[in-house]
């Protein structure tokens, strides 16, 4: 069990933890899972159905696409947390402001 699970990922952690640090380590983590999960799903879930494969670029830029739609999500909610909702007044009843 250790030989085939564990230390592979104790030295996978160790050597990305080094190399880039913690951004850079749960960057390449999400990175690799997420290629890792879109490959299984076109590849073995897919096998039998070539029309709803994709190319292998495709998946290769997934993990960044759902990157950036983090990033977005985040940068999102902020922005409506500081700016929208203490700044812009809200239009709750649908009318153009003339009472």
């Amino acid at each position: 069990w250790i030989i085939l699970f564990q230390l592979p990922l104790e030295l996978y952690f160790m050597y990305v933890n080094a190399a880039v640090g913690w951004l850079g380590f749960w960057f390449v983590t999400v990175h690799v899972l997420v290629t890792l999960e879109c490959s299984v799903i076109n590849w073995v879930v897919w096998r039998g159905r070539p029309s709803m494969q994709v190319s292998w670029q495709t998946v290769a830029l997934q993990s960044f696409y759902f990157q950036f739609l983090t990033v977005c999500m985040f940068v999102g909610h902020w922005r409506s947390l500081l700016y929208y909702i203490p700044v812009v007044p809200m239009n709750y009843r649908g009318s153009s402001g003339n009472a």
